[in-house]
């Protein structure tokens, strides 16, 4: 009998404020229509702290135990400039920027206390927008971007959560699995 993998990441819920800013700026591109892809639904975008990935289901009570030890001090973020992460030369996230710089702090604590189970990713504070699937013109969609007005929101960063990730031919499903305050 083998046990039940599950997927799993770090995250940090937004305010409402923050997500009437991410539908406000998917409309924008969708209108646009510079890229096919799938875009993120403004009710469940969240800043992505960390990507555990696949693990088994009986490791959450130790990964549980070792985020238990993480302090959250509350902090200001920002929403910034709205950027394309690539792989080589293939456009496959547009993202929105998050300014933080306590973040990072925060994002090395959870490297600390979650290494046994992290897969070796660089943390980048954003907020997934949409994934790129296919693009007609690769420097008219930078442009875009780059011109793309943010509401440069401030709001309260004072707990992440544990969230389990299902993949469904519709896009991901989440479930908040422990909030940390």
């Amino acid at each position: 009998m083998h046990n039940e993998s599950v997927r799993l990441f770090i995250a940090i819920l937004l305010p409402s404020k923050v997500q009437q800013e991410v539908a406000r700026i998917e409309q924008v591109l969708q209108q646009a229509d510079f890229f096919e892809g799938r875009y993120v639904s403004p009710d469940i975008a969240h800043i992505t702290m960390k990507f555990i990935g696949d693990v088994d289901a009986e490791q959450i009570p130790a990964i549980h135990t070792a985020l238990q030890s993480i302090q959250v001090t509350p902090c200001k973020a920002q929403l910034d400039k709205i950027d394309l992460f690539a792989k080589g030369d293939i456009l496959k996230v547009v993202y929105l920027n998050v300014v933080s710089p306590e973040l990072q702090a925060l994002a090395e604590q959870f490297d600390l206390a979650l290494h046994p189970w992290l897969e070796g990713r660089i943390f980048v504070n954003h907020i997934t927008l949409a994934r790129i699937k296919r693009v007609a013109d690769k420097h008219v969609l930078r442009e875009m971007v780059q011109q793309l007005e943010v509401n440069p929101i401030i709001f309260i960063i004072n707990s992440f959560v544990l969230m389990q990730s299902v993949l469904t031919p519709e896009g991901p499903e989440y479930t908040t699995l422990f909030e940390y305050v």
